[in-house]
């Protein structure tokens, strides 16, 4: 097989793993598999979201009940992409060698009547073609998992979610929720080239319950981080407000009330003796 080939097999590969997951997975949302009658009404209301009607449909079915908004909903910036860029760079040096090296072992009668020439050099083209096709690999693996990664805020919680195809490989990282109530801290930063391309980290602190210690987590390079940001401890804020009153403090009222009550009947017994 000649070097073209062996390119077209790994593209033909690379787009089945690809285009096969995110097809089925469609394909069940289409036929309402997964969504459930309260995730039908879920509003997206980000004036930039960055994805798809159809590709919103694989998120819908993540949502729990009461989650009916979606304020934000952001991939990582493109910026995360130029090493996936410049790792093509050498994919394509690899091939031109390798055919090259190839052309001319196979075109040239004079080189092939070498002799005492060892017989792993009639081979040796296959080294940079197995460089070039474990490169565009890692091309692949690092674009999927830019385009299959999202950072959502809904009403009621921030969500780190991963959709298909990339749940062949990281199924450890379906779906990550964080109650808008567990936030302690938000804090938005950005580096100076951050600032003039348009993105940053947000970061956010928490203390679930059985944590003593504050547990950081860090959003990295969102676009719009400051928008992200104030969405985030504008929803924070408005779900401390609505929070009732732990069962501590009510438990501690009502023997009080009861006391009272309890004193003014005795006090209005002694009074009629």
């Amino acid at each position: 097989m000649s070097i073209m080939g062996w390119v077209i097999l790994a593209a033909v590969v690379l787009f089945c793993l690809t285009a096969g997951p995110y097809w089925l997975a469609v394909r069940r949302v289409n036929q309402g598999r997964t969504i459930q009658p309260h995730q039908m009404s879920i509003q997206l209301l980000d004036p930039n979201p960055g994805i798809s009607t159809r590709r919103f449909g694989l998120v819908r079915h993540k949502f729990a009940r009461g989650e009916d908004k979606v304020l934000r909903i952001r991939r990582q910036h493109w910026v995360v992409l130029i090493p996936v860029v410049l790792l093509l760079l050498p994919v394509v040096a690899c091939f031109v060698v390798a055919g090259i090296y190839q052309s001319v072992h196979f075109t040239i009668p004079a080189y092939n009547t070498v002799p005492a020439r060892p017989v792993t050099l009639n081979y040796i083209w296959v080294a940079p073609l197995v460089v070039g096709l474990f490169l565009l690999f890692a091309a692949w693996y690092a674009w999927l998992g830019w385009w299959c990664h999202y950072r959502i805020i809904t009403n009621k919680s921030l969500i780190l979610l991963t959709l298909p195809p990339a749940l062949v490989i990281w199924k450890d990282e379906d779906f990550f929720p964080l109650p808008h109530e567990e936030a302690k801290s938000v804090e938005d930063k950005s580096s100076l080239v951050g600032r003039i391309l348009g993105f940053g980290n947000v970061r956010v602190g928490t203390n679930m319950q059985g944590q003593e210690d504050e547990k950081v987590n860090d959003i990295r390079l969102i676009p719009g981080h400051t928008d992200f940001g104030q969405v985030l401890r504008d929803c924070r804020d408005m779900v401390k407000k609505v929070v009732p009153n732990s069962p501590s403090e009510t438990a501690d009222k009502k023997p009080r009330r009861v006391h009272l009550l309890c004193s003014d009947r005795s006090s209005s017994t002694r009074g009629h003796g």
